[in-house]
């Protein structure tokens, strides 16, 4: 059979800054690290390394932008007013190269991001 990933990937410069942003906002969501183990998006080429080292051939088949509006967060009930304050504070004061890769913007009242996401079809040897 044929194993098919979909994941938001991290670019090698920007993964730090884009893990604490996401551990932040799953930590407001409820995340417990002590029990769910910590937040890691990984780059394509570590899911393509995991994949070479657990036998499998893997080819990238797509990359997509995914959009994201941080206030759906709140619409969706997962933080609260002041929660997405401090969130969008994060993301807006982000550094330069995560400011750019991932289209951080101000529209409408609201803050906008995409987040690359990876797709990967991979066959077991």
């Amino acid at each position: 059979g044929q194993l098919i990933i979909a994941d938001m990937v991290a670019t090698e410069k920007t993964k730090p800054w884009l893990n604490s942003q996401h551990r932040m906002k799953q930590f407001y969501s409820g995340r417990d690290e002590a029990v769910d183990g910590s937040c890691h998006i990984p780059t394509t080429e570590e899911w393509l390394d995991l994949l070479e080292e657990n036998h499998y051939d893997a080819k990238i088949a797509d990359l997509h932008m995914s959009y994201v509006d941080t206030n759906d967060w709140l619409k969706s009930n997962q933080v609260t007013v002041p929660q997405l304050k401090s969130l969008n504070n994060m993301i807006l004061t982000a550094p330069d190269e995560a400011r750019r890769v991932y289209n951080i913007r101000e529209e409408g009242g609201s803050v906008k991001l995409d987040y690359p996401v990876v797709i990967i079809k991979a066959i077991k040897r």
